[in-house]
């Protein structure tokens, strides 16, 4: 994964994240135990997309995780 594609996926992540709980904010309901059930709902995929996030976020890319690796170099004889 390049970074350009880890950020493109981690912008993606964060709208679906923003469009999902305002949606389920903007829902009318007819009573209070309705509206706790939704808002539970948005709690769960807000800590999911956010874990999901953080995941992502630690995705090392092939290229950084070469340029730590520690060659030594052949001895010459």
């Amino acid at each position: 994964m390049t970074e350009a594609e880890q950020a493109r996926m981690l912008t993606e992540l964060t709208r679906i994240e923003h469009d999902l709980c305002q949606a389920l904010d903007e829902i009318e309901v007819g009573n209070a135990l309705s509206r706790a059930l939704l808002d539970q709902q948005a709690a769960s995929w807000r800590d999911l997309l956010t874990g999901t996030r953080e995941v992502l976020r630690n995705a090392i890319t092939v290229e950084e995780r070469i340029g730590h690796l520690d060659f030594d170099a052949p001895d010459e004889a």
